[in-house]
Parts: structure tokens; C-alpha cells; sequence
């Protein structure tokens, strides 16, 4: 019988996120994590399987996160507590809003005091690198997939 997966688990969270992984690239999300953190195949499909409940790590979710760009687990995370994760839209940040959020942040932190203003100006930056990282990254991974379109047979 096929497992009906329980939308509301961290196992289909991180399924959702392979899936994305794999289409951005046109790879194996499977295999694409499981070489980032150096573990065979069957760990990566058991951290997935809500029966068994070996669950991910709160470091390797994050690292998932940070390398491919994906969102599911962040945004299950985010339910867990009670909150919903707001996902910045990559084509709403220019580089130069960018630089200027980080002239404002060098500018804030010259004085060497931290105020709750400042905090706020580190926040956008932060933000808005984070944008920016995940557009490359998909802009990367679409190359790459037609690269291997155009390659493999």
C-alpha cells in the first residue's frame, strides 16, 4: 500500500524540498544531498519516510536550505511556531538596493553602537543577500540542467 504522506510533517517538507531541488537541476535531489553531507542514498530516503522517523538534523535542514535555495522545511518551521514564512520574491531586489542596504549598515555600525534601527538596517541587507543568493542559485541550476539536456543523450 502507498504511504498517503502527511502534508503537516517534516518528512514531506523535506520531500517537497528533494522534489524542488531535483527539478532546479534536472538531478537527483536524492543524490544531491546525500553527496553534500557525504551519506548513502537509503539516509536521505529514511530522513523522508515519516514511518521510521529518523528525521533531519535542524543543521543539515539548514544547510539544504542555504546551498540549493529551497524553502518547504523553512516554511513547515514556521508553522511548527505558530508563524508563516514570508518568502522575499528574488525579482523585487535590484543589486543596487542591495548596496545601498549595506552603505546604510557600514554607515549604522561606524559609531560602534548597535541600536534597534540598526538591527532593522542589518535585517534588510540580510534579506536582500538572501534574494539575491536565491536567484543565482536558480539561474545556476536552470544553466546547468540545460547543460545536461544538451550533453547526455
Amino acid at each position: 500500500m502507498t504511504k498517503r504522506p502527511d502534508i503537516f510533517t517534516l518528512e514531506s517538507a523535506l520531500r517537497r524540498d528533494v522534489d524542488e531541488i531535483t527539478r532546479c537541476t534536472g538531478d537527483s535531489g536524492v543524490r544531491l544531498i546525500a553527496d553534500l553531507f557525504g551519506v548513502n542514498l537509503g539516509s536521505v530516503y529514511r530522513w523522508m519516510d515519516p514511518d521510521l522517523r529518523d528525521g533531519i538534523s535542524a543543521e543539515r535542514a539548514g544547510e539544504i536550505a542555504r546551498r540549493f535555495g529551497v524553502t518547504a522545511v523553512a516554511e513547515w518551521l514556521a508553522h511548527q511556531a505558530g508563524c508563516r514564512l514570508v518568502p522575499i520574491d528574488p525579482d523585487e531586489v535590484s543589486i543596487s538596493d542591495t548596496m545601498a542596504a549595506l552603505g546604510q549598515t557600514v554607515s549604522d555600525l561606524a559609531d560602534g553602537d548597535v541600536s534597534d534601527e540598526d538591527l532593522e538596517h542589518i535585517g534588510d541587507l540580510e534579506r536582500n543577500l538572501a534574494a539575491l543568493k536565491r536567484a543565482a542559485l536558480k539561474r545556476r541550476w536552470a544553466a546547468g540542467a540545460r547543460l545536461l539536456r544538451e550533453v547526455l543523450p
